[in-house]
């Protein structure tokens, strides 16, 4: 085997890598060549040769490095020449190798198939002792991948008018804005509360058991509601409690009729007795007229006849009186009926449903429906929901410059904000305390940010007019999930807290941010 040979294995080489004929690439590839062939060439052992004469420690450095021929030898050396103090380029080595490591950690967690291989691979190799060749494999890796990286798949989303241009947290928050403003079908345990609002008696505070039974058949299989027979027994249950609810209120009414009919009879029979005595103190008043206008009479006739008179005075008042302590009786056991009356029919409008200014949950309905969202909870920690409670900035002021029916209509107006914006499953609340509780099934915190916020700004984006007077509204918000809380008066609890620093924050916002 010759040079010639070398030289012609060389040419072919370079012609076959695409590469350019000059001194560097035509002294590289022709040392290899001979390298293969396994015949000596003097000039291409130079960089041993030069190695030899450096001091041990630079020859144990150069070791670690893959130099492959002289001009990387010399480049080394004047690397090691500029940089003068090793410490301080170790050091600036290590923060780079440190800032790649976070890189890759940040992009090994893109959920990008293709991406988290390529970081998960290259962390490997940089926890490693990595050598030259080590970053080198590296380095190419990411060459190759950024050639047929793209972001394409993004581009299914402008079905859904979304901006694939935009930072993906944007993309994001867009595809949860539509979410929300879409009315979705309840999911199969929201779609059984529903039915189970139609079958709740609002006056009672027991529930017949057909309706349980009924109600736990659709939370097993929603899918029931389909069948005709189901669908028959839904309609007679929905009658069977319209009935319950219209005799629960017509035995009221009874009651009541009862009352004011036996405080008529009472205040009657007082009239009458009342009617009988003045007769009685007329005749006295005439017997003393009489004996007024007698010109002479016997003293001891005089005695007689005012004795009479006065006794006749003394039986009537105590006949007054014990009528009267007989009838007050009567009208003590009647006024406490009518207390207790009032507090049973305080106690059935705290038993029903709705708030009589928003239409929407009170407390009570509040309460039960939370529970039962507790409950579920409980049962399967997957069926995780958030809170969003809401108050009104300044309502008192409103209130005391504009008067109570304008701050009632700002109530209204913002409830219809709620009910437009909020999911069929979701639950809305009213309270004593003027604050607005929504509940938010399979939602999580950032969900419940995204939505108490994007209520925010509809609230400022709409004119509430009163009396061809434009108020300007704002609302402050708190929310909270109850897989980040330790108990339902925890995840209360934190929407409260949250939304007082909104309060206190400047308003108009929503809290945690």
């Amino acid at each position: 085997m010759t040079i010639n040979q070398i030289i012609k294995n060389t040419m072919l080489r370079i012609k076959e890598q695409n590469k350019n004929l000059t001194p560097d690439n035509y002294a590289l590839v022709f040392c290899q060549e001979a390298k293969k062939l396994k015949i000596l060439i003097e000039d291409c052992n130079k960089i041993d040769k030069y190695k030899k004469k450096l001091i041990p420690d630079i020859q144990k450095e150069l070791n670690r490095y893959n130099l492959k021929d002289s001009n990387d030898l010399i480049n080394f050396l004047i690397t090691k020449v500029n940089r003068g103090d090793d410490s301080e380029a170790l050091r600036q080595v290590k923060i780079v190798l440190i800032t790649i490591k976070r890189i890759l950690q940040v992009t090994s967690q893109l959920n990008i198939n293709e991406l988290n291989k390529i970081s998960d691979t290259s962390l490997n190799i940089l926890e490693k002792a990595s050598t030259l060749k080590d970053l080198e494999s590296i380095k190419e890796k990411w060459n190759k991948y950024l050639l047929t990286f793209n972001m394409t798949f993004l581009e299914k989303l402008s079905v859904l008018d979304i901006n694939t241009s935009n930072p993906l947290e944007v993309i994001v928050k867009e595809i949860i804005d539509k979410k929300h403003n879409k009315i979705e079908e309840p999911i199969d345990k929201g779609f059984a509360m529903i039915l189970r609002e139609a079958l709740d008696l609002s006056l009672f505070e027991t529930q017949p058991k057909a309706f349980d039974t009924f109600y736990k058949r659709i939370v097993g299989d929603p899918y029931l509601i389909e069948e005709i027979s189901i669908q028959k027994e839904f309609i007679k249950l929905v009658h069977k409690r319209i009935w319950f609810d219209q005799e629960k209120y017509f035995n009221e009414i009874r009651i009541v009729n009862t009352i004011f009919n036996k405080t008529s009879l009472e205040l009657t029979k007082i009239i009458k007795k009342l009617d009988n005595s003045n007769q009685d103190f007329l005749k006295t008043k005439t017997e003393l007229t009489q004996l007024k206008n007698k010109k002479t009479i016997e003293p001891t006739l005089l005695k007689t006849e005012l004795l009479e008179i006065a006794s006749s005075l003394e039986k009537q008042t105590v006949y007054i009186n014990n009528e009267l302590n007989i009838h007050r009786v009567e009208i003590i056991k009647i006024n406490k009926e009518i207390v207790q009356l009032e507090n049973d029919l305080k106690e059935v409008k705290e038993k029903s449903h709705e708030d009589h200014l928003t239409k929407l949950l009170n407390k009570k309905s509040l309460k039960d429906r939370i529970e039962w969202m507790e409950a579920n909870y409980i049962q399967d920690k997957n069926n995780k929901y958030s809170l969003a409670i809401f108050n009104i900035d300044s309502l008192k002021n409103i209130n005391d410059t504009y008067g109570y029916d304008a701050g009632d209509m700002i109530i209204q107006n913002f409830t219809s904000i709620l009910k437009t914006t909020t999911r069929a499953i979701d639950f809305i609340a009213y309270i004593e305390n003027k604050e607005f509780i929504v509940i938010l099934p399979a939602v999580k915190i950032n969900g419940a940010y995204t939505f108490a916020d994007k209520i925010r700004r509809k609230v400022t984006q709409t004119k509430f007019k009163y009396k061809n007077t434009i108020i300007p509204i704002t609302v402050s918000a708190g929310t909270s999930n109850r897989g980040s809380c330790s108990s339902l008066e925890a995840t209360l609890k934190s929407a409260n807290k949250y939304l007082h620093i909104a309060k206190v924050g400047g308003k108009n916002r929503v809290e945690p941010s």
